[in-house]
């Protein structure tokens, strides 16, 4: 399946191919490496609450289970969103579905 950036610009929606990204494996991540034109795939293993940081910042904690992986102990990261993405995909969560395969450009 192809990859697209879906980004709204004044208020429009425009839609840019990702030809040229190039798949992480969850094991191969490092902290202080550059992943641009990267990124990691997998499907949402474990939603935290919805929760506000110090500032009054949403923010909102997911597991992500890699899938090629399976039997790996390095299998899963954890995700932080914040502000309106986290309220946004708590909301999509909390409305009961279970299975979301998700992919987080760096």
């Amino acid at each position: 399946m192809p990859l697209e950036l879906i980004k709204e610009v004044n208020g429009v929606p425009e839609i840019e191919p990702l030809n040229k990204l190039h798949k992480v494996d969850f094991r191969s991540l490092q902290l202080g490496c550059d992943y641009s034109k990267k990124y990691v795939q997998g499907k949402l293993s474990r939603i935290s609450p919805l929760t506000n940081g110090g500032n009054r910042t949403p923010i909102l904690k997911i597991g992500l289970q890699e899938q090629e992986n399976s039997d790996s102990e390095n299998n899963t990261i954890s995700v932080l969103f914040f502000g309106k993405l986290a309220k946004d995909c708590a909301k999509v969560f909390s409305e009961g579905v279970k299975y979301f395969h998700i992919t987080l450009l760096f």
